[in-house]
């Protein structure tokens, strides 16, 4: 095993970086001392990105580069800084601007931090900086500090203003109810507060005065941090995305991260993934390189796969924690981190995966039912990581007869109806049927779903609806209808979204780690394995799904062109291709089969039969059993690696032999 020398995992940062210490308060109170947090900032401003190493952006947040350092300003451990956007008028949140406001942003905020760190692994730090909201400080890079930002003429701190009182008096919007943001001066007589506006399309009087009239004068965001007095969320640093992992377990180098107009090359241990010939010949990241490429290729999948299964973990935890599904994963909701790499030990094993972006759903609100149906936050759009149809309500006009109106119970009352459309019904039966009643009482919605075990003509079917509670004046009115036909009502129907849709994101990814190259797109891997579910359930007498994938494969040998194990390892063209003597096939088989039942409702042995097959009130089962099966599938690829595939297969040829012999 090739062992590390400190300069092989130094920590220092490259020419032409600095660290820059955090300031220590507050909100005017003092953070907690000891070892600090810094941020890394570029001694020359890049002309793109400023200062400061843009690690990501979300819808929220910036994150940036930072470290935890001891008092002699060496690093101990590489962090992402979270600092709130605050130029939430950009766009970015166009689906809440009717409703946005300051209290409505910085509530969004904490649900981020508390969805960030709900579930097992979490990664975030608790600070005392993250209750609060930043100062408004700007970098000097000769100081090596941040320095405050002051009212010219008074000399005095200012920080962020959310006194809707002391705003209003001097007749300027309150911070709860508006989107304006103003600095204020800290600790000073409130009757002689004059205020700095952060933007200058907000509302100004003799109080306000503009940034330039602030010391440093005029700050950029390319050197100033918390000018709009954003929270902040620290969380340990994953540098590589799940593709960036996938490449380089496959033998790809990593040259560091894209930033501004050149690549950030990341410190410690990930300077060893930017050697070619090292990643793919040598031994400081897997164990089994002295044996080939038949030992690389297991390792890689083994390797991709354990990282799977963390984010698969990952996202059950956050679910069991929120009772929520996230209806927007995909592999860009994951990040990697390596560990501190022991003696002997390749670094790829220390591989950690962190949840990095929140769930994006809300439960609907369903009157008169307990019943929990989920819809994004932001409209759904089209992605390879989610399934063709995206919850796309279906709408129309029926004749409605209501056939029978069962006796109110406890859970409410139910009744049965029959309903005739020219519009195409739903095959679904977890697809929800709301009909629009109307009534001399008012109209009432009725819930349910459509009875499919019988059978009605084209364009008929029989409903029955979910128990609901309604008043004493409804209940007698709907009970006075059993027998009556109703025109052209209304209807919807909502194909309902909850943890397995997350399961169909989860399987693209899986498909992305395991398959995916520069030589094999996503897209084109995602359409031939549903080609090749969709012949497996053709086979009914052929066993288990892993023999009829297997059969498949041996019937028509253009499978392995994208669905092949060799996929996982990236070879040269002047290498030899990779051949089933590699790795065991079944073994293989095995992994797809687990992979394509990940997608609800595409194999009668899918773990979910449709997109909202999932218990409401413990929707993290939906993720039990492909746990289960993984950590099974886990073990059979440790017990390949550390055995000897090979020797046992002579072995077994021999004992073959001699039995056929008796």
């Amino acid at each position: 095993m090739q062992s590390f020398t400190e300069k092989d995992l130094a920590s220092e940062l490259e020419e032409g970086f600095k660290l820059v210490p955090l300031p220590l308060t507050i909100d005017g109170v003092p953070a907690v001392l000891g070892p600090q947090i810094h941020v890394v900032a570029r001694i020359n401003a890049d002309p793109v990105s400023g200062h400061f190493v843009l690690v990501r952006a979300t819808p929220l947040a910036h994150v940036l580069l930072g470290c935890l350092a001891d008092s002699k300003g060496r690093p101990q451990e590489w962090l992402e800084l979270w600092m709130q956007k605050t130029d939430y008028l950009d766009g970015s949140a166009a689906a809440f601007q009717e409703h946005l406001t300051n209290a409505t942003w910085d509530a969004r905020w904490r649900d981020l931090g508390e969805s960030l760190r709900a579930g097992e692994g979490s990664s975030v730090i608790a600070t005392a900086l993250e209750g609060g909201h930043l100062p408004p400080v700007v970098l000097s890079v000769e100081q090596g500090r941040f320095i405050s930002l002051v009212d010219a003429a008074r000399g005095q701190k200012l920080g962020l203003c959310v006194d809707d009182d002391l705003l209003e008096n001097a007749g300027l919007p309150g911070y709860s109810a508006s989107t304006d943001r103003y600095l204020g001066t800290v600790g000073g007589d409130p009757a002689e507060t004059t205020f700095v506006r952060v933007r200058r399309d907000s509302p100004s009087n003799g109080h306000v005065f503009d940034l330039d009239a602030t010391e440093p004068p005029s700050p950029t965001p390319a050197a100033a941090l918390g000018l709009g007095g954003g929270g902040l969320i620290v969380r340990r640093f994953a540098p590589l995305s799940l593709e960036d992992f996938s490449d380089v377990a496959s033998g790809r180098p990593w040259k560091g991260m894209d930033n501004a107009r050149k690549i950030f090359r990341v410190p410690g241990v990930y300077r060893l993934l930017e050697d070619e010939d090292a990643m793919r010949y040598g031994t400081a990241h897997l164990f089994s390189t002295p044996q080939g490429r038949a030992g690389r290729l297991a390792e890689a999948l083994y390797l991709k796969l354990q990282v799977f299964s963390q984010a698969l973990r990952l996202v059950r935890g956050h679910v069991r924690q929120t009772q929520l599904p996230f209806l927007n994963l995909s592999a860009d909701s994951f990040r990697v981190r390596l560990g501190a790499v022991g003696f002997g030990l390749p670094f790829l094993w220390t591989s950690q995966t962190d949840l990095v972006q929140p769930g994006g759903a809300f439960a609907l609100p369903l009157r008169n039912t307990t019943l929990r149906y989920f819809q994004g936050i932001e409209p759904l759009t089209t992605s390879v990581y989610r399934p063709g149809f995206v919850g796309i309500a279906q709408k129309g006009t029926a004749n409605v007869r209501i056939r029978k109106v069962f006796p109110p119970t406890e859970e409410g009352m139910a009744m049965e109806g029959t309903i005739r459309t020219s519009e195409r019904l739903t095959n679904d039966e977890n697809d929800l049927l709301s009909v629009n009643l109307p009534l001399n009482e008012g109209n009432v919605d009725l819930l349910g779903h459509i009875d499919f075990t019988q059978a009605r003509s084209e364009g008929e079917a029989i409903f029955r609806t979910l128990p609901q509670t309604y008043s004493s004046l409804v209940t007698g009115a709907l009970r006075s209808v059993e027998g009556s036909t109703f025109s052209r009502l209304a209807f919807n129907i909502l194909s309902p979204l909850s943890t397995p849709f997350d399961l169909y994101s989860l399987g693209v990814v899986a498909l992305r780690l395991l398959l995916a190259a520069e030589n094999n797109a996503l897209p084109d891997v995602l359409d031939r394995a549903f080609s090749l579910a969709h012949e497996a359930a053709q086979d009914e007498a052929g066993g288990e799904l892993t023999d009829r994938i297997a059969q498949a494969f041996a019937n028509d040998p253009r499978w392995r062109e994208t669905l092949g194990f060799e996929h996982a390892l990236f070879t040269k063209s002047t290498e030899p291709a990779a051949t089933e003597s590699d790795l065991p096939p079944r073994l293989w088989w095995a992994t797809l089969s687990f992979v394509l039942r990940l997608f609800p409702r595409l194999l009668p042995e899918s773990y979910c039969k449709g997109y909202g097959d999932a218990p409401p009130l413990a929707l993290e089962t939906v993720f039990d059993a492909p746990i289960r099966e993984l950590d099974g599938l886990l073990l059979r690829w440790r017990a390949y690696l550390l055995g000897d595939w090979r020797q046992n297969q002579e072995i077994s040829r021999v004992i073959g032999s001699i039995s056929d012999e008796f």
